[in-house]
């Protein structure tokens, strides 16, 4: 399960092979929104479940 707080890696996308840290979780939309670094600033992409993965899985 996804949290707030928790780093992915994105796996699909144009943002494909950027890690973040999601900053909000909506499940019943099967959605999350992840802050990414983009040129050294921070931006927030709203991405589907099925395109991250926890960063942390092995």
């Amino acid at each position: 399960m996804l949290a707030i707080g928790d780093t992915v890696k994105i796996v699909e996308g144009p943002f494909y092979d950027f890690e973040g840290t999601i900053a909000e979780v909506r499940p019943s939309e099967e959605k999350a929104r992840v802050t990414i670094s983009i040129f050294g600033r921070a931006e927030i992409v709203e991405l589907d479940f099925s395109q991250i993965k926890s960063a942390t899985a092995n």
